[in-house]
């Protein structure tokens, strides 16, 4: 934060322990319960390669390859209609839209 290698984090979890010491003075709600600032959450990456493979590696290998909204990198607006359909648009002011049915 300072500029200098010696205090650049050199890690997520660096960033992550910096993060959670600056935010952990607590401000107080009505209910007396812990508010801070900023909450972080550290997750591991074996935590995260485990979900992947366990439970989203079978979810996804079902889906049909022609469900998928098609150039999605270029659409910025994402509005849901009903569960499976969804309105994309380039950006949010753009006057034309593509939906897309994904069941």
């Amino acid at each position: 934060m300072s500029g200098t290698t010696e205090r650049a984090f050199t890690s997520s979890e660096d960033f992550f322990n910096f993060t959670k010491k600056v935010n952990d003075h607590q401000v107080m709600k009505g209910d007396l319960e812990p508010n801070r600032p900023i909450e972080v959450f550290y997750i591991k990456q074996s935590d995260v390669d485990n979900v992947l493979q366990q439970t989203l590696e079978a979810r996804w290998s079902q889906l049909s390859k022609k469900q998928w909204i098609q150039h999605i990198q270029s659409k910025h607006q994402f509005n849901p209609i009903r569960i499976g359909k969804i309105m994309c648009r380039v950006v949010s002011s753009s006057r034309s839209s593509e939906t897309f049915e994904l069941f």
